[in-house]
């Protein structure tokens, strides 16, 4: 797989802002954080690919760390993966699964949820057809 090489966005910035986006190269993303019923949910718009991956996985580092231990990854918007976002999810569900907790992906459409079917992520993941039904 791919991996996150390109640096975005200083992270430390985040720790306060529930917005945030990576532009690098034309490439854009915008991460939107929620909270609803005591679980973290990030929306993603946009290409999680090779050039902005680095920004996801650094906010989800920071939030893992925190003890953010619900994440409900809202794709809806999200227009493209790559192998180095499938790497990102697959490195916050391993700590997530070391402390019990629980990554849900919601609202998988288009070429997303053919790259998640074609590469047999559908299976690993648990996967929803909307954020209300990853909250229940």
């Amino acid at each position: 797989m791919t991996s996150c090489t390109a640096e975005v966005s200083a992270p430390s910035a985040w720790a306060h802002d529930r917005r945030h986006q990576a532009d690098v190269a034309g490439d854009a993303l915008e991460l939107v954080e929620t909270s609803e019923r005591g679980q973290l949910i990030m929306a993603l718009r946009g290409r999680l690919d090779s050039r902005t991956c680095r920004a996801v996985e650094d906010r989800l580092t920071v939030l893992l760390d925190g003890g953010t231990n619900v994440i409900v990854l809202d794709f809806a918007d999200l227009e493209y993966i790559s192998s180095a976002g499938l790497s990102v999810l697959l490195m916050v569900a391993g700590r997530l699964n070391a402390v019990q907790g629980r990554l849900a992906i919601a609202a998988l459409r288009g070429e997303v949820e053919e790259v998640f079917e074609l590469s047999g992520f559908a299976k690993v993941f648990g996967i929803f057809p909307s954020r209300a039904e990853a909250l229940r």
